[in-house]
């Protein structure tokens, strides 16, 4: 019998900031309880029923939509009285009702409208704001449509407005308005409703959390929904993946990659944690789980305000743990449900799917979601019952594996091989060679691979296609253009086919050689939009170059090596010391070409300029010049100013660049370049003022004729910086110019010339600077990260200058800030960009800094008027 589904209204709500004031103020529990109490006389006196509480907020169920509204006004109403901040989330849906409880998306999306208000605030979803409209003694306002963690559809959200509670709020906490790097989802969590809720609870009061279970039970996905519940209760929540960590001693460099570590060690990256409230979410530890175990035990040792939350199929072992068993699905009930959800997704209709089938289905692969996700893809083209019969084949043949002992995939490993077999013969190899991709392809590497093994692209996009269908490979369609991976189960039973099959080698080789499509590009094209564009893909598929030039140094291919640190890999790499250690083991490799030699030396010195022995560096240099010879393509130049700006020899930097910019021997492409990083660092970061060789001129000259949007970018930004002085209007007009072309410069640049910007609007006229800086801050941004943080560095920076009074808590909510002086002394701001360390979140520091500088700037116009 299935459960009673009805109509119901759900109020959510949560204490803000409780973890803190928890640790700080003795009499909070007493003040929870009076809340608790507060609430549930609120609910009762409406016609609720408090069903679950959930940490320090409770989850009360309603048939009328006002009885909601007016419960959640009357105790916000009353909050004031113990000194607690709520906030409530509202929504209306049809759900089912078990014993008590309930189950449904609606539960979910009420879950996310409370997690996304602030304190004090009562938020309603569109369709409660159409019940309600007119009734319950309050009026609404219209907050917009806004994208919900984990949600699929977006919500147009509503402000209760009422005499008795605060009606002025920072902007809704959305989804980009968090510090993480948690995927989306793009399909429901089924049958998973009471687990999170679990975890979120222990979460909450645990800072260990380990959840168990065999492959494809679900353990990730769980991790990250649970994580997403608690994003508004830490400044960051950070995903570190370890399923392609294969040497133990690479754990703590994947977790500093992830928080934005300086370096790989224990000391970088607690040093990148400090004390700022961070969760860290440690997927994937049972391969290396000594490592993995060592690595957290040290992190949490030595940052109290950081928690984990770690999958593996075992525990770490480590005092102060607590583990979760993550259990199947029940076949009758949340298995069954995921089945016809996704059947009826993947193209199968409802009234086919026999209620006894689907339940015979689920129990034969055990209640494991991935395998019934592969079974449930499958039945849109075999049927239901052919599904259900080729299970019991497969599972009589394969059922030894599930207690076979250091089997990894256990039953998965079944379910994995039972779809794999279905396939016909070609695609299953084109599946077997795209495991080496680390981080997801598109379709011109799928071509590519194809193409190694006689497949023409038709047929090569027919074969994906059934993948996905199949749900053997994933997509991300939201992404342009679409990227393909394949899921981790599939991708290590995939290496497993290779190995098996004895293809390791020719799909790893395949591999690299479609990275170094991106990456082989002539030498003496450095300047060029092909290699600009190039640079800006090389980004999307770092983690496979970083598999490519392992692959390479491992086999000893020099030539393979060099073509794939052509001149976008230069570029790439600008400010990557985290990959030096990938691009070390090339110093042993020794290309017969000049040209190749050049390209394997150029990665060891843009990675490592700021590390090594100065006689390191110029032996680099001097390899390239020689190998250059008399015919220069302006690489060592380029590689020549690297090293300088890193000594912060910027005077001789500047001379280099100047003299390469008139060299007739270079390209024109790269002579540009040269001039606009003259031009930038002589204004910027040296102490010049004169202009008397018309330097300015003739960088606004070559931004008006450049293709490439980074050689554009810094003439404009160098001129801007050369007439600030004398022309600020127009300075701050070549700034806005160069802002607009951003997001077509790649890697360390385009990260970093927001900050220079920033930094040259800081040092104008205050009006001025402040109207410039106004259109820098983005008030829908990406939330506390690195291009959202600079021109806020700077803004507060302006204000100290004025003596403005929102300096202050503007300067305690933001990081410590170098503001250094060369494009490198900004990796120190990125590293450091989401550790903001005051009470005000990131929406409440924008809009602060938001009206200061208006303030500012109405003023001067004020004045000007006067006068």
């Amino acid at each position: 019998m299935r459960p009673l589904t009805v109509t119901m209204t759900f109020l959510f709500t949560d204490i803000e900031g409780s973890t803190r004031q928890w640790e700080e103020n003795p009499s909070m529990h007493e003040r929870v309880e009076r809340h608790f109490a507060m609430l549930r006389t609120a609910v009762a006196e409406n016609g609720g029923d408090v069903f679950t509480t959930l940490g320090d907020g409770v989850a009360a169920a309603f048939t009328s939509a006002e009885g909601a509204v007016s419960a959640a006004v009357e105790a916000l109403r009353r909050m004031p009285a113990v000194g607690l901040r709520v906030r409530m989330g509202i929504h209306t849906g049809e759900v089912e009702r078990v014993a008590g409880d309930y189950r449904g998306r609606p539960l979910n999306r009420a879950a996310r409208i409370m997690g996304v208000a602030h304190g004090g605030q009562l938020l309603l979803s569109d369709v409660t704001a159409t019940i309600v409209r007119g009734g319950a003694g309050v009026s609404l306002v219209d907050l917009g449509v806004h994208r919900l963690r984990d949600l699929v559809e977006p919500e147009r959200l509503w402000q209760v407005a009422h005499p008795a509670i605060e009606r002025r709020f920072p902007p809704v906490r959305s989804v980009d308005a968090f510090a993480t790097n948690l995927p989306s989802q793009r399909s429901s969590l089924v049958g998973r409703e009471h687990d999170v809720r679990r975890v979120v609870e222990l979460l909450r009061r645990e800072r260990l959390v380990t959840l168990t279970g065999v492959g494809g039970v679900g353990k990730t996905r769980l991790a990250v929904h649970a994580a997403a519940e608690l994003l508004c209760h830490h400044a960051q929540v950070r995903l570190v993946e370890l399923v392609d960590v294969t040497d133990p001693a690479d754990v703590m460099a994947a977790i500093g990659r992830a928080v934005g570590a300086a370096g790989v060690d224990t000391d970088a990256v607690v040093g990148a944690l400090g004390d700022m409230d961070s969760l860290l979410v440690v997927d994937n530890c049972e391969h290396v789980l000594d490592a993995a175990t060592d690595a957290i035990d040290a992190i949490l040792a030595a940052c109290r305000r950081v928690s984990a939350l770690v999958t593996s199929r075992a525990a770490l072992g480590i005092p102060g743990e607590h583990v979760v068993a993550v259990p199947a699905l029940d076949p009758n009930t949340t298995a069954a449900e995921l089945f016809r959800q996704r059947a009826v997704a993947a193209g199968s209709s409802p009234g086919s799917l026999d209620g006894d089938v689907v339940a015979h289905v689920c129990r034969r692969v055990d209640g494991i979601p991935l395998a019934i996700e592969l079974a449930a893809a499958r039945t849109a083209t075999l049927g239901l019952h052919a599904v259900a019969r080729t299970l019991d084949d497969r599972l009589g043949v394969l059922g030894g594996l599930r207690r076979r002992a250091g089997d990894r995939h256990g039953t998965m490993r079944t379910t994995v091989d039972w779809s794999y077999r279905l396939l016909p013969p070609a695609p299953r190899k084109l599946f077997r060679w795209l495991a080496p991709f680390a981080n997801g392809f598109e379709l011109d590497a799928l071509v590519h691979v194809a193409a190694a093994q006689g497949i023409g692209p038709a047929a090569a996009h027919e074969h994906l296609s059934s993948l996905v269908h199949q749900s053997m490979v994933v997509v991300d369609p939201s992404l342009h253009p679409a990227r393909y991976r394949l899921l981790e189960t599939m991708r290590a039973f995939a290496f497993d086919a290779l190995d098996g099959t004895g293809e390791r080698l020719a799909a790893s080789s395949a591999h690299a050689e479609w990275v170094a499509t991106i990456t082989d590009h002539p030498m003496d094209a450095a300047g060029s939009v092909a290699v600009e564009r190039s640079t800006r893909r090389l980004e999307r598929d770092a983690e496979n170059w970083r598999a490519a030039v392992t692959h390479a140094a491992t086999y000893g291919t020099p030539e393979l090596a060099a073509r794939l640190c052509g001149p976008p890999t230069l570029f790439f790499l600008l400010g990557r010391h985290d990959l030096a250690d990938v691009v070390r083991p090339l110093a042993a490799l020794r290309p017969r070409s000049p040209w190749h030699r050049i390209a394997v030396t150029g990665p060891l010195l843009v990675t490592s300029a700021g590390s090594v022995d100065r006689r390191q560096v110029q032996g680099w240099l001097d390899v390239i010049d020689t190998a250059e010879g008399e015919r220069p393509s302006g690489v060592a130049v380029i590689l020549r100013w690297v090293s300088l700006v890193w000594r912060g020899d910027f005077a001789e930097a500047v001379r280099v660049c100047l003299a390469g910019s008139l060299d007739e021997r270079l390209p024109s492409t790269v002579r540009d370049l040269l001039l606009g990083i003259a031009v930038l660092d002589r204004f910027s970061l040296t102490a010049a003022t004169e202009d008397g060789d018309g330097l300015v001129t003739r960088a606004l000259e070559v931004a008006a004729r450049a293709e490439v949007a980074l050689t554009r970018v810094t003439c404009l930004l160098g001129a801007a910086w050369g007439l600030a002085d004398t022309e600020p209007d127009r300075a701050v007009a070549l700034v806005r110019v160069a802002l607009a072309d951003m997001e077509r410069v790649p890697a360390l640049p385009g990260r970093s010339m927001p900050g220079n910007a920033s930094r040259l609007m800081a040092r104008l006229d205050p009006a001025v600077a402040a109207e410039g800086l106004l259109e820098q801050l983005d008030p829908d941004g990406d939330g506390p990260t690195f291009v959202a943080l600079v021109p806020l560095v700077y803004a507060a920076s302006l204000l100290h200058r004025v003596g403005h009074p929102a300096s202050g808590p503007a300067l305690a909510a933001l990081p410590a800030s170098t503001h250094g002086r060369s494009m490198m002394d900004f990796t120190e701001l990125a590293r450091n960009a989401a550790s903001t360390t005051g009470e005000l979140p990131l929406g409440e520091l924008q809009a602060l800094v938001r009206a200061a500088l208006a303030d500012i700037a109405g003023r001067a116009r004020r004045d000007a008027e006067v006068r």
